[in-house]
């Protein structure tokens, strides 16, 4: 316990440390604000108004062109034809417009269902156009949310932008929390890890205790500290984004890839959280043995905080850039700090690897590990050696 006691108070008495967790904070607060603006520029709502704005200016532009003596008459037959669909269109945003300002979201949505219907059988006649499977795809997506969105008559936000309660926790964990819980977590490990080499020597078993004892204390404190900081990360997320703009829903539909075969399915928000979070945590403590797999073979606290973070957020930057790490994702732990985006199956689609799952993740961290101790023991096996060899010389001085 005394040991436990001293790793904390030298995180907590360390400026640099607080610096961090500072760091964290103001991230979260800035990147909500911004969420938060953006959102209402882009939100459901705006976008309905803005389009009857549009309809209106371009009916009145239609009849304009009409009443001119320019076109021919099947070019104002044509023109007609667009006036028709645009006042079907407009009074259709009418209606939506009228149920959402009523809260009656099902009704809205179903509406909407009836242009994403029509938008999808022009896109069909479209056989030309080289980026009609993009849109198509796009267009089968926002089929897909509306009908998740209808069944669970929930309010529709952005989720690119998401500033509630609910989506901005989420938001946060699959967009800021790889990389920022993991810068921590690394600079924490190397801080309390690389104390215990001077000039190469592990001071620390100088102490009366077990190195097996001493070395599981660290790991635990700090994958305590940085499981820590996740909670807090999350809680002041949920907090912030409830206090302005309501909490959410646990049943608000989440984009999901069915793997192997990359379907878009859509899932409620709650069944993202217990695998993620399993993931999340078995990828932390990977990160932590790593980090102190390298204090432990290079001895210096500098170099081991570079190795360490060029091996753990270089890696999980490059991954999603460079194609032979995008074929071999799934046998990286670095993949899995995404928690999220790998439980989704964003990670599999956008890395065009099937194999990128919750399973496989759980699996990979566990073996990389297992894998980290066995190599740790055999270099602690033969630093006594090195050591006791040391220790047999004698030095004879004459007298």
């Amino acid at each position: 316990m005394s040991i436990g006691l001293w790793d904390i108070k030298k995180i907590i008495k360390n400026p640099m440390s607080i610096v961090l967790v500072g760091l964290l904070i103001l991230c979260v607060a800035i990147t909500f604000y911004f969420n938060h603006q953006t959102s209402k520029a882009i939100s459901f709502e705006r976008t309905v108004s803005q389009e009857i704005k549009n309809y209106k200016r371009g009916i009145v532009n239609l009849q304009k062109e009409i009443r001119s003596d320019s076109l021919s008459a099947e070019q104002k037959e044509m023109r007609r034809q667009d006036i028709q669909l645009s006042k079907k269109l407009l009074k259709r945003d009418l209606a939506i417009q009228e149920y959402l300002n009523s809260k009656k979201w099902s009704q809205a949505y179903a509406l909407r269902l009836k242009t994403i219907e029509m938008d999808k059988k022009l896109n069909q006649n479209e056989t030309n156009d080289p980026n009609r499977k993009p849109l198509e795809n796009a267009i089968e997506r926002e089929r897909l949310r509306f009908l998740a969105l209808k069944k669970g008559n929930v309010q529709k936000y952005n989720e690119d932008f998401s500033a509630n309660g609910t989506g901005f926790l989420l938001w946060v964990w699959q967009n800021m929390i790889p990389v920022l819980l993991t810068l921590i977590s690394v600079y924490i490990a190397v801080n309390l890890f690389g104390e215990s080499y001077r000039s190469r020597m592990n001071i620390s078993l100088l102490v009366p205790q077990h190195e097996l004892t001493l070395n599981l204390w660290h790991i635990g404190i700090v994958w305590g500290c940085t499981l820590l900081l996740f909670f807090m990360a999350a809680i002041l997320a949920l907090t912030v984004g409830t206090m302005v703009n309501g909490f959410g829903s646990l049943n608000y539909p989440i984009l999901f890839y069915e793997l192997p075969a990359m379907t878009m399915t859509f899932n409620d928000w709650y069944q993202v959280l217990l695998p993620a979070f399993c993931l999340q945590a078995a990828s932390s403590l990977f990160i932590i043995v790593f980090v102190l797999f390298i204090c432990s073979l290079v001895r210096n606290k500098m170099a081991s905080l570079f190795i360490s973070l060029v091996s753990t957020i270089g890696l999980l930057l490059l991954t999603s850039t460079i194609d032979p790490l995008k074929k071999i994702g799934e046998l990286l732990p670095t993949t899995y700090l995404q928690s999220v985006s790998v439980t989704t199956g964003i990670s599999a689609y956008s890395l065009d690897n099937p194999k990128i799952t919750v399973t496989s993740g759980l699996f990979v961290c566990l073996s990389a590990l297992a894998i980290l101790t066995i190599l740790m023991i055999l270099i602690a096996y033969f630093q006594r050696i090195r050591t006791a060899r040391s220790s047999k010389r004698v030095i004879h001085v004459p007298r």
